[in-house]
């Protein structure tokens, strides 16, 4: 805050031959002024080294006051974390930028500060973990993934047995909260998602699953209530619509009038939202219902043929595709997840692999605590650095140390 030294509200106007008074607008001139840095920065302190002639007993000098001996200052162990997973940036480049700078920071030794942090909030990824179980929905999805030790194992391993490895990305919602986790190695989402619901309380209802249609997301046995991505089914009809303009236009208009209608719902209830998607949705979807049926059953359009089978997944997962119609809070896609396994595709692209199981799941844990802070808008940077400043704290009860609930406090981490 900038107040002038000269002036002051009540002060007679300084302008040439005015005799006005001064008063405070309330609305302050914003100037915003920008530094950079590199990535990491250190300072050397050298300390005089005093020794007796006679018993040779060493005196060094203390530090200056307020200077931590801890070598690794919090900020930057969270600026290695962030760059590493939060932005995609490989170790490898961050060591050649360091070197570049002056301030030599090893691959090693940038993953063992990316571990410590890990352990640090560790506590409150359990937490998320357990909340997530409790969740109301459940937005999942696969993306390959490569782990070095896992592809030297495939060697070893029988014709029969499992090889592939992937990273799922689940979305929970639960309230206004909303929470990320990720899980790499062979099994898939839907076999991840029935370990995370293993840990539901068994008389709460069941959730409500959201993901697209391919088996690998609908394993396990529990219970769950199935609902199916629009959006991808749209996005059939997208790659098709130069082939059959007319075909596809018909469902798109009709999938576009039920997104229109769902923008209304933005402030609703779950309940409100379910009567105004019955209200103005069912028939839209009552009328592209029979129109396929009339495509299929009058052979106006090929089955075989790529809009055929497009038109016959619609009716196969009909009743996921419509959940939005018949249970309250059910989503219209899978967009959520899909947008936060993109966190996870720029880490694949830019570093292509993790070395070991345990370097990938250090990587998820961060991951999964970097994507929920972006999720319940919070200042990612300045969350780390609480939990980390206050790492005792939050070991004795991570539930005040979620990235909603610090917020809710008042402590400065929401974003701007």
């Amino acid at each position: 805050m900038c107040a002038d030294p000269a002036l002051a509200p009540g002060n007679a106007c300084p302008a040439h031959q005015c005799r006005g008074h001064l008063y405070d607008t309330r609305e302050p001139s914003l100037f915003i002024r920008l530094e950079g840095r590199p990535i990491i920065s250190a300072t050397r302190f050298e300390q005089q080294v005093l020794r007796c002639s006679t018993c040779a007993e060493r005196f060094t000098a203390p530090l200056p006051e307020g200077v931590s001996a801890q070598k690794y200052d919090p900020t930057a162990d969270v600026a290695i974390a962030l760059y590493k997973y939060g932005a995609g940036l490989p170790f490898y480049r961050q060591a050649r930028l360091q070197a570049m700078v002056g301030v030599p920071l090893p691959e090693s030794v940038q993953y063992q500060r990316c571990a410590f942090v890990a352990e640090c909030v560790r506590p409150v990824y359990e937490e998320m973990v357990r909340r997530a179980a409790r969740a109301d929905v459940l937005h999942i999805d696969d993306t390959r993934v490569v782990i070095l030790d896992l592809l030297k194992a495939n060697k070893q391993l029988p014709v029969s047995e499992r090889r592939g490895v992937q990273t799922s990305g689940m979305v929970a919602k639960g309230g206004a909260q909303q929470i990320a986790l990720y899980v790499s190695g062979r099994r898939h989402a839907g076999e991840n998602t029935a370990e995370l619901l293993a840990k539901r309380p068994p008389e709460m209802a069941p959730p409500i699953q959201m993901s697209d249609a391919l088996a690998a997301n609908w394993t396990g046995e529990f219970e769950r209530i199935v609902a199916k991505c629009l959006a991808h089914a749209r996005r059939q009809f997208i790659e098709l619509e130069a082939a059959f303009p007319a075909q596809c236009g018909r469902v798109l208009d009709a999938v576009a009038e039920v997104y229109r209608r769902d923008a209304q719902t933005k402030r609703m209830t779950d309940e409100g939202r379910l009567a105004y998607h019955r209200a103005h949705s069912s028939e839209v979807m009552a009328k592209l219902r029979a129109w396929i049926a009339e495509q299929l059953d009058k052979r106006l359009v090929e089955p075989n043929s790529s809009l055929g089978k497009a038109l016959a997944y619609l009716v196969k997962h009909w009743d996921g595709l419509t959940k939005f119609l018949e249970v309250a809070g059910a989503p219209l896609d899978n967009n959520i997840c899909e947008r936060a396994l993109k966190l996870a595709v720029l880490n694949r692209k830019n570093s292509l692999f993790y070395k070991t199981e345990r370097g990938a799941s250090t990587g998820d844990l961060l991951m999964s605590i970097i994507k929920t802070c972006a999720l319940n808008h919070v200042n990612v940077w300045e969350y780390l650095l609480a939990v980390m400043r206050n790492e005792r704290l939050v070991g004795r009860d991570p539930t005040k140390w979620l990235p909603w609930r610090l917020a809710s406090d008042g402590v400065r981490v929401r974003a701007a």
